[in-house]
């Protein structure tokens, strides 16, 4: 189903409005101040559809939107290039991505509002070359931030400074107040622009950004410098530049009651266990993210504590200590210092409360002077659907006994209360131990973040049942088989399809693999074909632990005909791109040569006897000095040399400026001695009684060396 979508990500002046950074706006879906918003469409659903379900969505109407293709430039930068024709409108969004922006996975488009102005038209024409549309940034040396004012349509041939008075308007500003102008090229050119210059003079173009700020007095200058501010809109944009960032992965409750293994989640692989991954500036203070995160899942922030997850001397990683409200202003960078600093990135558990305690408080205090509050983590063990199931988190009391609790753990699951438990303690892999009701949680030596496993007290019957279905019925049997689960990551060889994560079990077979993967993929499991830097599946009854006991990533094609066992073992399959005139003119095709079977060029088939067939390879002004791929080439008996190099020139596939500049020689016998150019024309190659070991050479002019000394003169 995955790859029928296509993902649609739409920036809107609101978005651009309150943005602080390059561009116009983040499009990394990680980064917790990313405000676009992201569509997942089916790829066959027709422009005209989508536009209307976006004109509902903002409550705008359909005719008033258009959408401009944000594309990425040779500088890496993504801005805005070209409109979607109306004339698209029964094309499909895929087509659209195809055709306007080929090179990118997804769809990014900047939804472009606008009054209605007659009705005629809507929108400027952007097919007259005179309409630039540009989008304008304000720079606040008071606040210290940027303030996006929207587009902006200019003339290519009007000058910068003829619109010094529309960009006053923008800010309330008198018209005739002095401005500083400069172009965001991209993070590292900030580029100051003319006012006398034209926008074809400075090069711009459409979905260019233009940053003005005041003209400062120099009493305004200074004092900016005494208080420590920046007064300059290239010395903001460096500080932006030199920003670090840094990853922190929250889990919620939500997460934790999926999990199907160790732990609260797996921190191994998160994209098979779904953590909330966040990248933020490592400047960002807990505040400011204590109040953005809560926000992504409509949770009030004061309802919410997060946890930090460190790991034991036993390789587990549980939460340890909440951050303290005191660390309000602090930056994530310093509390990931002074709470986990041998970890690269924070890891939080977001606990969050849904009343308050005597009606005071939201959270129980993690330490007291007697009867200490302990956080630890419920799990299920169901035997009947041979499952764990998370049931969130609970606090108990270091002092009481764990039977105090039972009827709080046959709750969560709605047993009666009554109802008889075996409870484990989840140490570590390897390690899980029954615990005795009638300890503390003291003498048990729990602490914050350990996990608790409990099942039903099964009678001996049940247990039978259980044994001669081929169910495992005891918590300490389950865990010992999730350490034959393994999460292996697929990737595929060719575009077109997604990368995904599996768990699966070690010991299934090849067979019993390809079909877990076939059901995923929904395709038939004899049509798809792994590959890894090992040699994977060589019998059939090969488990995958031994496979792919050092391969925790394969590639996966998907074939248009079945692999099948003869085929394997006597065939080869392959994927070749047939590429036309340009790059882009390109088809796939899937072939299968016998293992034994050679590939021959049409010119060495069509040889005769009087032909020889001589080796050629590049070489750069020395021949020891080689580069490129040699290949075979026949010498025709009684062809001219002026005849060899155009089929040269064809088997190279170059053009004849590119040829040009290609000497010829032939190298005698590899000893790169005598070394002899071909210079004539008319020559005769094969009356040269070249032997079996002779070589042709193609000397590639090192066109460094050729141009001449140019001096620059500054007057």
């Amino acid at each position: 189903m995955e790859k029928k979508l296509l993902t649609i990500e739409v920036i809107t002046a609101e978005n651009f409005k309150d943005y602080q950074g390059f561009d116009l706006a983040d499009f990394d879906r990680h980064s917790l101040f990313s405000d676009v918003h992201t569509y997942k469409v089916q790829k066959i659903k027709t422009y005209d559809v989508f536009k209307k379900d976006i004109s509902q969505t903002f409550n705008i109407p359909s005719k008033q939107i258009r959408f401009w293709v944000l594309v990425e430039r040779t500088n890496k930068t993504t801005r805005p290039d070209v409109p979607i024709p109306e004339s698209y409108f029964n094309k499909s969004m895929e087509e659209i991505r195809a055709k306007m922006a080929p090179l990118q996975n997804d769809l990014r488009l900047y939804m472009e509002e606008t009054d209605e102005r007659n009705d005629k038209t809507l929108f400027p024409t952007i097919e007259e070359i005179r309409n630039i549309i540009v989008f304008l940034k304000y720079f606040d040396p008071d606040t210290q931030t940027l303030k996006g004012l929207g587009h902006l349509y200019v003339q290519e041939f009007d000058k910068v400074g003829d619109y010094t008075s529309i960009l006053c308007k923008r800010k309330n500003f008198p018209t005739k107040t002095p401005l500083k102008i400069y172009k965001e090229i991209k993070p590292d050119i900030i580029e100051e622009m003319n006012p006398k210059y034209t926008f074809k003079q400075l090069e711009t173009q459409n979905g260019d950004i233009i940053c003005f700020q005041k003209v400062l007095l120099n009493w305004k200058n200074n004092l900016h410098i005494k208080d420590n501010r920046i007064h300059e809109i290239p010395t903001f944009y460096k500080l932006l530049s030199s920003f670090v960032t840094v990853t922190v992965n929250v889990v919620t409750a939500e997460k934790f009651n999926k999990h199907q293994g160790f732990d609260l989640v797996n921190f191994v692989k998160p994209p098979v266990s779904k953590i909330h991954s966040y990248k933020i500036l490592e400047n960002t203070t807990y505040g400011t993210f204590k109040e953005k995160v809560p926000q992504c899942f409509n949770i009030p922030s004061e309802q919410v504590r997060f946890w930090v997850f460190v790991k034991r001397q036993n390789q587990t990683i549980r939460p340890d200590l909440p951050i303290p409200e005191s660390s309000f202003n602090k930056s994530m960078e310093e509390i990931r210092k002074e709470m986990a600093p041998r970890q690269n990135e924070l890891k939080l558990y977001m606990e969050v409360a849904y009343k308050l305690i005597n009606g005071k408080t939201w959270f129980p205090y993690v330490e007291e002077n007697w009867n200490i509050n302990i956080i630890v983590f419920l799990k299920y063990f169901d035997p009947d659907t041979q499952t764990l199931e998370g049931l969130g988190h609970l606090y108990v009391q270091e002092f009481a006994k764990v039977e105090d609790y039972t009827h709080v753990f046959c709750k969560r699951k709605n047993f009666p209360l009554n109802v008889p438990l075996k409870i484990y303690e989840e140490i570590k892999p390897g390690m899980i131990e029954e615990m005795n009701p009638k300890y503390t949680f003291k003498q048990s030596e729990i602490q914050n973040g350990d996990i608790i496993c409990f099942q039903k007290a099964l009678m001996e019957k049940e247990i039978q049942e259980y044994t001669k279905s081929g169910r495992i019925y005891g918590i300490p049997r389950y865990y010992e088989s999730l350490t034959l689960l393994t999460v292996i990551s697929f990737k595929p060889e060719w575009q077109g399809y997604f990368e995904f994560d599996l768990m699966l079990n070690k010991k299934l077979t090849r067979y019993q693999f390809a079909e877990a993967v076939a059901l995923h993929l929904n395709v038939n499991p004899y049509r798809i074909r792994f590959t890894n830097t090992f040699p994977l599946f060589d019998t059939s009854d090969q488990t995958l632990n031994q496979a792919y006991l050092y391969a925790p990533i394969l590639y996966y094609e998907i074939f248009d005909l079945n692999i099948t066992e003869s085929n394997l073992e006597e065939g080869k399959f392959f994927k070749i791109i047939w590429l036309g005139n340009t790059v882009k003119d390109e088809e796939i095709i899937d072939i299968c040569l016998q293992k034994d079977g050679i590939e021959i060029p049409q010119d060495e088939l069509l040889a005769n006897s009087h032909d020889q067939i001589i080796q050629v390879y590049h070489f750069t002004r020395d021949p020891m000095q080689t580069h490129g791929i040699p290949f075979k080439f026949v010498i025709k008996n009684g062809e001219t040399f002026a005849d060899i190099k155009i089929r040269l020139q064809f088997r190279l596939g170059m053009n004849k400026t590119e040829f040009a500049r290609i000497r010829i020689a032939i190298i005698p016998e590899f000893t790169y001695k005598k070394l002899e150019y071909l210079e004539d024309d008319d020559i005769i190659v094969s009356e040269k009684e070249l032997s079996s070991t002779d070589y042709l050479g193609l000397d590639h002019v090192d066109e460094t060396e050729s141009m001449e000394k140019i001096t620059y003169i500054r007057g």
